[in-house]
């Protein structure tokens, strides 16, 4: 596929994933006449790697994680960054949960006003 498709297929820019690749974050991305051919096989590299940016991941503790993937026992390490990345994401949700909250109460204040 050519990173036009892709960057329809996963609705994110060709520069950003041009970007990612550049900073080592989607590997092993082949080319056909000089031109970027994404192959099945990058999908998960691809999904992993959007899907940790989109949960707020700093681009700095993603590079790290996707550079210990290519040596031998870190597994230890790529754990710990990814418990580091679930607690700041549990965090996140405490503080949206009790916003809701207030929202909810400013809105069923207005519906008992209104009706």
């Amino acid at each position: 596929m050519t990173i036009k498709e892709i960057s329809k297929r996963y609705h994110v820019s060709e520069a950003t994933l041009r970007y990612y690749e550049q900073e080592g974050l989607i590997l092993d991305v082949k080319r056909k006449n000089g031109i970027r051919d994404y192959k099945e096989e990058n999908f998960p590299n691809i999904e992993f790697v959007l899907c940790m940016r989109n949960s707020g991941m700093s681009m700095e503790r993603l590079k790290k994680y996707m550079q210990l993937l290519n040596v031998q026992n870190t597994e230890k390490e790529r754990k710990q960054i990814l418990e580091l990345q679930r607690k700041e994401i549990k965090e996140q949700i405490d503080v949206l949960t009790e916003i809701l909250k207030k929202l909810d109460y400013k809105i069923d204040n207005y519906e008992k006003i209104m009706s």
